[in-house]
C-alpha cells in the first residue's frame, strides 16, 4: 500500500470511492460503501 496504512481510490465498476487498508492482524481490508448494489443505483 505504498507504505501508507490506507489508500482511497475510485472503483472503476461503479465510480464510487473505496478504501483498502492494512489491518492490525497483518491482512488487507477493503471498504466498499456501495456493497453489492446494482450499478444502475437500484438495490439488489
Amino acid at each position: 500500500l505504498a507504505n501508507l496504512p490506507a489508500m482511497m481510490f475510485r472503483n472503476r465498476a461503479h465510480g464510487g470511492l473505496n478504501m483498502v487498508y492494512h489491518r492490525g492482524d497483518g491482512h488487507i481490508g477493503w471498504v466498499d460503501p456501495r456493497g453489492n448494489r446494482a450499478a444502475d443505483g437500484e438495490d439488489s
